[in-house]
């Protein structure tokens, strides 16, 4: 880590780590250092099909797009049914944005948009069902978030930034969810250590959801919330929420003063890691 090294470091942290950049460095610390300080990404060829992370871009918008008239509002199902009705309208749009039409009148990537469709239609057909036993008030839909954290010995700011993709209240209780589009296990957010968290990027997804947490925490200044993957793909048992095993278990996603701060040391060291100049980006043995 040389002093221009650092430099760049330095203002990453200032700037802001997302929850996807720290997860790469838990993967792959070289990784990082190409993505994050050298600025080297992966270089996508040029194809007539639709790429996974635009297939999950095509999501996430339409979704976004479908809820955000009903932003500070008690979703009704009446309003699920007018969602319904605009999913085609709203899903051709979106692939307005990369693709011409013709692309999708045809072939894989015809195949592709009906897969979209339907996906996005289990998770309206999910949400209809919850109505009848919950009452969810929309919050918040792809909000930014960014926190200064406290990370001992290191001098300069050091904030941690990210996009919520909804944050809701079920019941009166605070939520965030996070949309996924590929497989999620439940045991992927459950942990029984937090270091499990920092040491192995299989808890990538619980270390993202309780980044986020930490950061619409310290925003909206509330005692408790919840997480949890809203699993698009898979929509039939329903949530996915962050689970700690053992001893201070808890259930449901409920995240409390007790997990932040055990979670914030955790957090702290890995990017006191990061920033340590004596600490090298290696590559990570598979």
């Amino acid at each position: 880590k040389t002093p221009k090294v650092l430099k760049i470091l330095k203002e990453r942290a200032k700037n802001g780590f997302s929850p996807t950049s720290l997860s790469r460095y838990i993967q792959n610390p070289y990784e990082f250092y190409k993505r994050y300080v050298l600025g080297i990404e992966e270089i996508q060829g040029k194809s007539e099909t639709i790429a996974p992370n635009i297939f999950g871009t095509i999501i996430h918008d339409s979704l976004e797009h479908l809820y955000m008239p009903f932003i500070g509002q008690t979703l009704k199902k009446d309003d699920i049914i007018l969602m319904r009705g605009r999913v085609n309208d709203v899903v051709k749009v979106q692939f307005e944005k990369t693709y011409s039409m013709s692309s999708i009148e045809k072939g894989q990537n015809l195949i592709v948009y009906n897969v979209v469709l339907k996906y996005i239609m289990g998770v309206l057909d999910f949400e209809y069902e919850q109505l009848k036993l919950h009452d969810i008030k929309i919050l918040a839909l792809e909000k930014d978030v960014k926190v200064l954290l406290d990370v001992p010995n290191v001098h300069g700011p050091v904030y941690l930034k990210g996009k919520l993709d909804r944050v809701d209240k079920i019941d009166g209780n605070l939520r965030i969810l996070d949309y996924k589009t590929g497989l999620v296990k439940p045991s992927d957010i459950q942990i029984s250590d937090y270091a499990e968290l920092v040491e192995t990027d299989k808890k990538s997804k619980a270390f993202q959801l309780l980044c986020y947490a930490l950061m619409f925490r310290d925003d909206d200044m509330k005692t408790t919330l919840k997480a949890g993957i809203l699993p698009v793909k898979n929509m039939q048992n329903g949530v996915i929420y962050f689970t700690l095993k053992g001893k201070g278990s808890i259930k449901n996603g409920l995240i409390d003063d007790d997990v932040l701060k055990k979670f914030k040391e955790v957090l702290g060291g890995l990017v006191a890691t990061i920033l340590d100049k004596d600490v090298p980006f290696k590559e990570r043995e598979t």
